[in-house]
C-alpha cells in the first residue's frame, strides 16, 4: 500500500516497514513482476489499482498543500510596517498569460510556477485533456541559451490542471484553495492600507486585466510556497511530463 502521499495533517503516516520506489508510473509494473520485491517483502502482493491510488494521492496532496497555504495566508501573513506588497499567490495578467502562450516566457523573477486551473462546473464530466505544447517557461528577459558572459535563463514549470488531474473534485478543490489564497492576499493589502495610512502608495496595487484561470506561485518571505511547488512537481514526475514535451 502507498504511504506518505498525504500531508500528515490530513492523513497520519502509517507505521511499519516500507521501501521507496521512483516517482514514476513506470515503476509500478516492476513491483508487480515476479521476484521484483520478494526480497524486501516476502509474500507481499501489489493490488491492481495501485497506480490509480498513488495518482489520486498525489493529486490530493497538491490540494492539501494549496489549502494549507491559503490557511497560512489567512491567519499569519500580515504586512509589517513599511513592508512592500509581495504576493505568494496572484493571478497572471492577461498580457502575462498571452506571453506564456506565445513565447513560453514569464518576466516576473519571483514566479516559481504557473498553474492553469480552469473552473470546473458542477456536473461537468472529468476528462484528461491532451497536454498543451509548453510545459516549462523561460523566466526573465535574458537569452534562452545564454552566452559567454551570461548563463542560460532559468526555466519554471507551468501546470495544466485539466491535463494533469483526472478527478474533477480535485480540480475544483485546487482552484477553490487558490481563490481562497487570493482573497487572503487582497485582505492583507487592504488591512495594511488601512492600518498604515502614512505609507502612501506602498499598498496601492495598480489594476490590470487578469486571466481568469492562470495563477502565479511566487517566492515570498511572508508565506512558504515550497511545499505546494514540491507537491505539483512530484505529480508531474509521476505522470511522466518531461521537458521533451516542449
Amino acid at each position: 500500500m502507498p504511504s506518505n502521499l498525504h500531508h500528515p495533517r490530513y492523513v497520519p503516516h502509517p507505521r511499519g516497514q516500507g521501501g521507496y520506489i521512483p516517482c514514476s508510473k513506470k515503476a509500478v509494473p516492476l513491483l508487480a513482476g515476479k521476484g521484483r520485491h520478494r526480497g524486501l517483502f516476502p509474500g507481499a502482493e501489489v493490488h491492481n489499482l495501485l497506480e490509480e491510488q498513488i495518482t489520486s494521492g498525489l493529486q490530493a496532496r497538491c490540494v492539501e498543500e494549496a489549502e494549507l497555504l491559503a490557511t497560512s495566508l489567512r491567519t499569519t501573513a500580515r504586512y509589517r510596517p513599511g513592508e512592500p506588497v509581495a504576493f505568494t499567490v496572484r493571478r497572471l495578467t492577461e498580457a502575462e498569460y498571452e506571453t506564456t502562450q506565445r513565447l513560453s516566457r514569464i518576466y516576473d523573477p519571483k514566479v516559481v510556477a504557473v498553474i492553469v486551473a480552469p473552473k470546473v462546473e458542477e456536473g461537468q464530466e472529468s476528462k484528461m485533456e491532451t497536454p498543451h505544447k509548453s510545459q516549462l517557461l523561460f523566466r526573465g528577459a535574458g537569452a534562452a541559451l545564454g552566452s559567454e558572459s551570461a548563463p542560460p535563463v532559468p526555466r519554471i514549470p507551468i501546470y495544466w490542471i485539466s491535463s494533469l488531474f483526472f478527478d474533477s473534485s480535485h480540480k475544483a478543490a485546487l482552484r477553490k484553495a487558490l481563490d481562497s489564497a487570493l482573497d487572503s492576499e487582497r485582505t492583507a493589502v487592504r488591512t495594511a492600507r488601512t492600518s498604515q495610512p502614512t505609507a502612501g502608495d506602498l499598498y496601492n496595487v495598480p489594476h490590470e486585466p487578469k486571466s481568469r484561470d492562470a495563477y502565479a506561485l511566487c517566492a515570498s518571505r511572508r508565506v512558504d510556497a515550497v511545499p505546494l511547488a514540491i507537491a505539483l512537481w512530484r505529480l508531474r514526475l509521476w505522470e511522466g511530463v518531461h521537458v521533451d514535451a516542449d
